[in-house]
């Protein structure tokens, strides 16, 4: 189910992801840094994933971000291939040139709202995810012992 959602945030919550516009690209900013994106996909993939549940029970991927070498925003995902100082994730686009400067934010808005809803959710979701993963692995820590 695709469609705009309105947020329920929290009192002083902050947004997550940035888009800024300038020029004719498109520069989103995630607020989870581009190696926690890449050890999420080695280790524990389907959290960068949102699904939803078929009428038959399967689920049905819906939204999902990753790394890469090339930036991608869509209604299906991001791909993230740079970073900024911080190391947080960042993914590059154009806008058609063709938009006239007073529309590209609509555009944006228009075209690319629902994903930065979405990504959002993630955020939050992967946030979670990678702390009970970084939990998970300091109790190996006193588990493996080296001789």
């Amino acid at each position: 189910m695709r469609g705009l959602k309105k947020k329920a945030t929290k009192k002083g919550q902050k947004n997550m992801a940035k888009l800024k516009i300038s020029g004719n690209a498109i520069v989103l900013t995630s607020d989870l840094k581009l190696d926690t994106i890449k050890k999420m996909e080695k280790y524990n993939p389907d959290a960068l994933i949102i699904f939803n549940e078929t009428k038959n029970g399967d689920r049905e991927e819906v939204f999902k971000i990753g790394s890469g070498a090339i930036s991608g925003i869509s209604v299906f995902g991001i791909t993230f291939a740079e970073t900024n100082k911080a190391g947080l994730a960042v993914a590059t686009i154009l806008l058609p040139e063709t938009i006239p400067n007073d529309a590209k934010k609509q555009f944006v808005k228009d075209v690319f709202g629902n994903t930065i809803f979405l990504l959002q959710d993630l955020e939050a979701a992967v946030k979670t995810s990678c702390e009970e993963l970084d939990a998970a692995y300091a109790e190996l820590d006193k588990i493996i012992v080296e001789e």
